[in-house]
């Protein structure tokens, strides 16, 4: 966060209220944006981890595994 602060500020060590804002979970969905428990899918693929692993052969006993979206 950037903060613009006077010298005169920083020398006399002065407190400044700031407001921040965040994002948070919804408790209902938890972040998953279904209207309800049973709309929530786990994907077969990846397992809801949102990646698969994926194993390449580039040359012989050459084998390079790679994580894929």
């Amino acid at each position: 966060m950037d903060l613009e602060v006077s010298l005169e500020d920083l020398y006399s060590g002065a407190s400044i209220d700031v407001e921040v804002s965040k994002q948070i979970i919804c408790h209902k969905c938890r972040g998953s944006g279904a209207r309800s428990d049973k709309d929530i899918e786990t994907c077969k693929v990846c397992g809801g981890r949102g990646v698969t692993q994926v194993k390449r052969q580039m040359a012989p006993g050459f084998i390079v595994q790679q994580e894929a979206p």
